[in-house]
């Protein structure tokens, strides 16, 4: 007989005592259970503080458990916001034996962070206030709109902030918004080119233009310089966010979004998403790819469209400039406020679970999800103002426009007060943003 094959029969051997060995112990636990009347319990639940001695986990009903650190044979990413699961016997809230655990990473960014540079971020969330975290999750419409001493997760600005105003001061609005707030704020804009722009129309000789037009006259080259250009013209402002690429498919000139768009096939539109998230990250400005899971030919005069295209379009089309746009590191995606038939017929994707799991689960999404403007859904069909927020975050958003940032603020206190938002997701969120912020070197 071969030396190889001597090997490989004892690789067999060696295989099947552990296969044998890890069967008798389950049987041997399962006589334990059926003998002497114990129980094997388990729950996954989220780590919320470490201490020397204690973990203290909370489940996704919000009631919360103390562990004794020493019992968990599984001490890696003891850190917050990470899930642990726990077999064990007895009572977890008083005596109890642990039999295993096992840590689970939540994933906060698009992209690799450190363990320390985790723990840093994780140590931000942990000292911050029940207030301080509903603030986190509000993108406020219009600078009029702040509050003095708010803990808003930060601004967009329009028209108004710029027009007959000179450079000098729009820098000065900004870094004022800044020194109000409690937490640096993420301070973003709308300057897609073309016809979107709200800074480059009034302080600079000519606005930006419309990426079809930049990719007419010199091709990717000239995407990636424009990417480059505008993103360094609106750092000079204090500006750190661009709520850009437009990463919707259009090619037929009538559909709405067509003149935002960059105009071509699924696989042009993702290389330019692709590019232009690249350009944007070398210059640490962030990036929003909009409007997921993709516009269409959706009409823009206002109100709720129902998108009836069939699933296997918007897989096969609409959702690859998204999915590059995520490998290309964009770390932050606005979702769209009309009703996706194929996913969701009820609720505009804003406000739909099954969208934000698509995003989540199928594209492997980590980074921060936002909402479009969700004031434009206050009717009576999707609720007021406070049910709308509340259904906004349980859907899966991280971040929410509003433009009644303090109708929004006082909703989201009383959800969280009454035990009606799961606090462990609303961890998670906060963590998201503030790893994206962190990211940006806006903290």
């Amino acid at each position: 007989m071969t030396k190889a094959k001597i090997i490989s029969k004892l690789i067999i051997i060696v295989v099947l005592i552990g296969l044998i060995t890890g069967a008798g112990y389950y049987q041997y636990l399962l006589l334990m259970d059926k003998d002497s009347n114990i129980i094997i319990n388990r729950i996954t639940a989220q780590i919320i503080s470490v201490s020397k001695d204690t973990v203290t986990i909370r489940d996704d009903k919000n009631s919360e458990y103390k562990l004794d650190k020493s019992l968990l044979n599984d001490s890696k990413n003891l850190i917050f916001g990470n899930d642990i699961t726990i077999s064990y016997t007895g009572d977890i809230k008083s005596e109890y034996e642990i039999i295993n655990s096992k840590v689970t990473e939540n994933k906060i960014i698009n992209a690799d962070i450190s363990l320390d540079k985790r723990k840093e971020l994780s140590n931000i969330v942990q000292a911050m206030t029940i207030e301080d975290k509903a603030g986190q999750l509000l993108l406020v419409l219009d600078s009029k709109n702040l509050l003095t001493d708010q803990t808003m997760s930060g601004c967009v600005l329009f028209e108004d902030d710029f027009a007959n105003k000179s450079r000098n001061e729009v820098i000065e609005n900004i870094e004022r918004y800044q020194s109000n707030a409690k937490y640096p704020m993420i301070i973003a804009v709308d300057e897609e080119g073309g016809s979107v722009v709200r800074v480059s129309k009034y302080l600079r000789d000519n606005r930006f233009r419309l990426p079809q037009d930049v990719y007419k006259s010199g091709g990717m080259d000239s995407i990636i310089s424009d990417a480059t250009e505008k993103s360094e013209y609106l750092k000079e402002f204090g500006i750190n966010v661009n709520l850009a690429p437009v990463a919707d498919v259009a090619t037929n000139e009538d559909d709405y979004i067509y003149r935002r768009s960059f105009g071509v096939d699924a696989d042009a539109t993702s290389n330019y998403v692709r590019n232009v998230v690249m350009a944007m990250s070398n210059i640490k400005m962030g990036s929003v790819l909009k409007h997921f899971p993709g516009y269409g030919s959706a009409p823009g005069s206002g109100g709720t469209y129902h998108d009836s295209r069939d699933f296997n379009s918007l897989k096969n089309n609409d959702l690859l400039p998204f999915k590059a746009g995520i490998e290309a590191g964009a770390n932050s995606i606005l979702v769209t406020n009309n009703i996706i038939d194929s996913v969701d017929n009820q609720n505009p994707a804003t406000l739909s679970k099954d969208i934000h799991d698509l995003l989540r689960e199928d594209l492997k999404y980590n980074g921060v999800i936002m909402t479009d403007d969700v004031t434009d859904l206050n009717n009576n069909e999707f609720g007021n103002d406070s049910e709308i927020v509340i259904k906004a975050i349980k859907a899966g958003n991280d971040l929410i426009m509003t433009s009644r940032p303090q109708i929004y603020f006082e909703s989201l206190i009383a959800a969280i007060n009454n035990d009606e938002l799961c606090l462990n997701e609303l961890d998670l969120s906060v963590l998201r943003v503030i790893a994206w912020k962190d990211s940006l070197d806006i903290i």
